[in-house]
This record gives structure tokens, sequence and C-alpha cells, in this order.
């Protein structure tokens, strides 16, 4: 598809480039030449010169015809491929700022680790969250049986 616009551009400018060197011809000689009828079409540009005339004029017919149509650059840039490039592009962009980040805030935190490492603790790491979990639940229940005694010792037993 995106080929196909390509080509499609490209027959265009060859058609604006032969429309610009005929006219620059009738230009310098005065008037085209009206005997041969097949030369009004085909010049005699370094393109051409390797065609055969066949090829020469299905190639301006086509040029002429893109040039009519409704193709721009617009188009090309809005094709549905184009549009699915820069958005896997600007992803790919995305992801690599993410990532950066990620490492500038584990490295501003001090943490070694990156952040794809698996979530393996070691067995120094584990005593210590053990240790933790431990020691904050030992605190709630050590509050908890605090307030329910101060809750039983008032006098008007509103807690």
């Amino acid at each position: 598809m995106f080929l196909d616009s390509l080509l499609r551009l490209l027959s265009c400018a060859l058609c604006f480039y032969l429309f610009l060197h005929r006219s620059r011809s009738e230009n310098t000689n005065g008037t085209a030449n009206n005997n041969n009828s097949s030369q009004e079409h085909v010049l005699p540009t370094p393109l051409i010169l390797h065609l055969n005339q066949s090829a020469a004029q299905l190639l301006i017919q086509e040029a002429n015809n893109m040039f009519v149509s409704n193709t721009s650059i617009n188009d090309i840039i809005s094709d549905n491929e184009t549009q699915q490039m820069m958005m896997r592009y600007r992803e790919r962009k995305r992801q690599v700022r993410i990532m950066a980040i990620q490492r500038d805030i584990l490295q501003k935190l001090g943490l070694t680790r990156g952040p794809n490492v698996t979530a393996r603790l070691s067995a120094e790491e584990r005593q210590s969250l053990v240790r933790s979990f431990d020691r904050t639940m030992l605190e709630r229940t050590e509050q908890n049986s605090n307030d329910t005694t101060t809750c039983t010792d008032s006098d008007n037993n509103s807690c």
C-alpha cells in the first residue's frame, strides 16, 4: 500500500517534470511541433530515451492519470499503515523513556535491582520481612489489648 502510494507520487513528479520540460521547449522553439503527434507527448529526456515508444506512452498516461487523481502527500501520511508505523514508533519511544525514568528512580533510592528482576528473595531478605511482620503483629495485639482494658475500666463504659 505504501509502495503503491510512493509509485503514484513518483509518477506525478515525472509528469510534472515532463510538463515543465515541454513548456520550456515550446518557449524556445516558438511553437510546438504539430507534424508529429507522437512527439507531442514523448520528449527527449534521459529517461524516455532508454524506453521504447509504447512504454513511454503508458508511463506518461499513468502519470497524467495519477496527476489528476486526488492522492496527495497528506493522503499518504494519513494512510493506515503509516499511522500504525508512527504509533509503534511512539510506543517504543515511550517505553524507552519509562525505562529510563524507572532506572533513575531506582538509582536515587539506592536500589541496585533493575525493574525486570524476578521477585525471589534471599534468605536474609525473607528473615527481615518475617521479623518486621512479627513485630507489626505484636504491636497491633498489644495496642488492641490496651484499648480493651482502658475501655472496660472507664466509668461510663463508652468506647
